[in-house]
């Protein structure tokens, strides 16, 4: 898993697209030169002949197109408001190329590189020092993302969850199952082992009619089957 910030932006101070985005649950990145190219069918290694990005352009586009993967965060800047965090989601799929995309900027260009987001409601705008202000796409490394975390533990948790456990017992727990995690990469975890047992709790409920509960007394899920107690333990695996 990993985390990354992205501008949301036609161009330095051009259309603002992060509306569409929110509403569309997507986001998006594209470059003169390979604006009408499914770069799925590429990889970084063979590029199409239209690639003729400079600058900081290939690697953001690199980046959006082959590396971020499924469950990796993305952090959205505003570049309009003096470098100001203000969204925050989870990618739910791989690159696509919408033909049919509606979004466009004020040239009138079509926008049809997206990655699928589940945007968070709940996340808290913040300042922060940009890096790398001329880059679209940029990972961020541990400490960055410890400062990012800091004051949006409610969207880092996600939506809708069944623990019923306080954030400092979650935060034990956490710091007990993976003792050598840092604070920043805890912070990644628990969003993923909280969907993670979510989903667990779901299946079981869904597929086999089984009740079940999650992080009670130190356990991860506990459930009844065939008559005796059954306990999980559940692991996150980050690749970092």
């Amino acid at each position: 898993m990993n985390a990354w910030r992205m501008a949301l932006r036609s161009g330095y101070k051009g259309k603002d697209l992060w509306p569409m985005c929110e509403e569309e649950k997507v986001a998006v990145l594209t470059y003169k030169g390979i604006y009408d190219i499914d770069l799925s069918r590429y990889s970084p290694g063979k590029r199409p002949k239209g690639w003729k990005l400079k600058g900081s352009a290939p690697s953001s586009m690199i980046s959006f197109a082959w590396r971020i993967r499924s469950g990796d965060l993305i952090f959205v800047r505003d570049s309009m408001t003096d470098n100001e965090m203000i969204a925050f989601g989870t990618v739910k799929g791989p690159y696509r190329f919408d033909r049919r995309s509606k979004i466009r900027d004020d040239h009138g260009i079509v926008w049809h590189h997206k990655i699928d987001v589940d945007w968070k409601k709940n996340f808290k705008r913040f300042k922060y020092h940009d890096r790398a202000p001329n880059k679209s796409v940029l990972q961020l490394n541990e400490e960055e993302i410890e400062s990012f975390c800091s004051g949006n533990a409610l969207a880092m948790a996600g939506d809708g969850s069944v623990n019923s456990l306080s954030n400092d017992e979650q935060a034990k727990q956490l710091e007990q199952a993976y003792p050598r995690s840092s604070p920043a990469l805890l912070k990644l975890i628990k969003p993923r082992h909280r969907a993670l047992a979510n989903a667990f709790v779901d299946w079981l409920k869904d597929i086999h009619s089984i009740k079940a509960q999650w992080e009670r007394k130190g356990i991860d899920v506990r459930f009844l089957f065939g008559g005796a107690e059954m306990i999980g333990e559940l692991k996150i695996c980050i690749r970092w």
